[in-house]
């Protein structure tokens, strides 16, 4: 007897198809965001709560809705300097991989722009785990994604995740001037609401909901529903 209908939703990098009780949250991001499929600069964005709330769940699902304007996710764990981010977005923009070592990046930054003019699109950047990254690298990242405008006349729009604030230099908190969108913690009702639903999908309806309870509980008491 198979005891496992889905593996994949126990899985941590899981993104449901629903994500529940984040509407508030996935309605301002998509507001914000919404300009950049008529080519207009969209709204720069902070999503800001504590881990396992749902904050790249709702970005990923977001973006989905953005196939018709460039995207580039870019996990920052996975870049922690200004090359590899610029990098990943100029993989994302151009399509093919960039040089990893040894080419100036003004020169990706460049190919970015003009691919951006050519196919008249706007760009969305989201820096998940931006908080990862120095700070210094942080406002020179924004300094450069922000000033294109000026620069190119081309639209990008960032998206930042973190637990908490980011600390910027005064000149790029005036550009990036970013709609704080804040995740609170789960209650322990949509915890177990989550987690139910997973266990379903997962072990297709085969379970005793008492092991639901005490995993939500447990979950609940560490305030990290990725425990369950």
């Amino acid at each position: 007897m198979k005891l496992l209908s889905d593996l994949n939703v126990f899985d941590a990098e899981y993104i449901p198809e629903v994500v529940h009780f984040r509407d508030r949250q996935i309605s301002s991001l998509l507001a914000n965001l919404e300009p950049a499929l008529r080519n207009s600069s969209p709204v720069n964005s902070l999503l800001v709560g504590p881990p396992s709330t749902g904050k790249t769940c709702v970005l990923l699902r977001v973006l989905e809705e953005f196939g018709d304007c460039y995207t580039a996710y870019i996990r920052c764990p996975l870049a922690v300097s200004a090359y590899r981010v610029m990098a990943r977005i100029f993989e994302s923009v151009c399509g093919h991989q960039a040089p990893q070592t040894g080419y100036p990046m003004v020169k990706l930054y460049d190919a970015v722009c003009d691919r951006l003019i050519q196919d008249g699109k706007a760009l969305i950047v989201a820096l998940d785990g931006i908080r990862v990254i120095e700070v210094k690298v942080i406002n020179e990242l924004l300094d450069i994604l922000l000033r294109v405008e000026e620069e190119y006349g081309v639209k990008v729009g960032v998206v930042a995740v973190s637990h908490e604030s980011i600390r910027l230099n005064p000149a790029v908190q005036a550009v990036f001037q970013a709609d704080v969108i804040h995740f609170p913690l789960y209650s322990y009702e949509e915890m177990h609401f989550i987690l139910a639903e997973r266990a379903r999908k997962g072990f297709g309806g085969k379970f005793e909901p008492d092991a639901v309870e005490r995993v939500a509980e447990y979950a609940f008491r560490h305030s990290d529903l990725r425990l369950g």
